[in-house]
């Protein structure tokens, strides 16, 4: 789309497009220009199309701006220059859009998948929105719930109209041409049963997210701990390490605490399978963490779920863990003994 904007500040915005704009402000409200004219210096140098200014100031009277995007009317990213952002912001600062802005950015959004990924703890979501993320034409966020804390369900609920409805700010201004779908994980526990109303109004596919083998889970958990402990992160990023997997020193593992962990992770893996039965309307589909890193099957099965044409994409994130726990755990033998003597024996072939 050609057009450009040469000024943009918290008093005015000016500039031209060959076709109308519209002016998104804190992703609350929309501003339309009050007059479009003729610029000289564009005209004589054979520039088709039509100036534009609008005076913020006048249109939102005593309000003072954080972002400003411009944007061709019924086009979903910024002109050229048409972008600003002001101040120190936190991305959920930006819920509560107005009705017109929301009528603006549906039709935008018109035909985009929204996709929920429901899971547990070590189950593999982060590494599967950086997948989803990857893909040209997706936008992908990881559990975004776990910044509403103070802000409670209420927040969320008006944060999650504007993510499926535009995209989240903490991706913008990254530009998906053409989105496809709109993507976020969540963890699910048991007092989170109206989450389920509010991805179901926006006809949400589910995706159920699981370990096959939970005692692996628990273990991941524990590493995830220390790792946290040492550099504040669940995670570490390929920059950070270079290789498939960070090589990381064997921990000593209490088996009893182990194996109560097994057991939690058993039961919160149960339900939110009940949780999905009872509460989620339209489509579910599981996949498990070791069908995704075995290969690049699993990872198409979810892209033709979500209607994403398959392209070949790679995580951000190093694995963590080796599947030989004896690798990861320094008492393995220890550990081992006393697993084979339970339930969860199965776990340890």
């Amino acid at each position: 789309m050609k057009g450009f904007v040469d000024q943009i500040d918290v008093r005015a915005v000016r500039g031209w497009c060959i076709c109308d704009v519209e002016v998104v402000i804190d992703r609350r409200f929309v501003v339309d220009p009050a007059r479009y004219f003729i610029r000289s210096d564009l005209a004589d140098s054979g520039v088709d199309g039509r100036a534009f200014e609008i005076d913020l100031a006048s249109a939102l009277p005593g309000y003072t701006p954080v972002e400003i995007i411009v944007r061709p009317r019924g086009h979903l990213h910024p002109l050229p220059g048409g972008y600003l952002r002001l101040g120190s912001l936190k991305p959920f600062q930006y819920v509560g859009s107005n009705a017109q802005a929301r009528v603006h950015n549906e039709r935008l959004m018109d035909g985009a998948t929204r996709g929920v990924c429901l899971f547990t703890s070590r189950a593999g979501g982060t590494m599967l929105t950086d997948l989803i993320r990857a893909h040209p034409r997706a936008y992908g966020f990881a559990e975004p719930i776990e910044g509403f804390v103070r802000g409670g369900k209420a927040a969320f609920s008006e944060w999650l109209d504007d993510y499926f409805l535009l995209p989240s700010v903490i991706e913008y201004p990254h530009e998906v041409p053409d989105p496809a779908l709109m993507f976020m994980t969540t963890k699910i526990y048991r007092h989170d049963t109206d989450l389920f109303p509010m991805f179901n109004r926006y006809g949400v596919k589910y995706l159920r997210l699981y370990r096959e083998n939970v005692l692996k889970q628990a273990v991941s958990d524990l590493v995830a701990r220390k790792l946290f402990s040492e550099n504040r992160n669940f995670n570490l990023e390929r920059s950070e390490d270079g290789g498939n997997r960070a090589r990381r020193e064997k921990i000593r593992v209490d088996p009893g605490a182990l194996l109560a962990k097994v057991e939690r992770y058993q039961k919160a893996e149960q339900l939110v399978d009940d949780m999905i039965a009872t509460y989620a309307e339209g489509a579910v589909m599981s996949i498990s963490y070791e069908q995704l890193v075995s290969g690049e099957i699993g990872l198409r099965k979810v892209f033709e779920y979500f209607d994403l044409e398959w392209v070949s994409v790679s995580s951000r994130h190093v694995k963590v863990n080796s599947d030989d726990l004896s690798e990861v755990i320094d008492n393995f033998d220890e550990v081992v003994d006393v697993v084979r003597r339970t339930r969860f024996a199965h776990f340890c072939d």
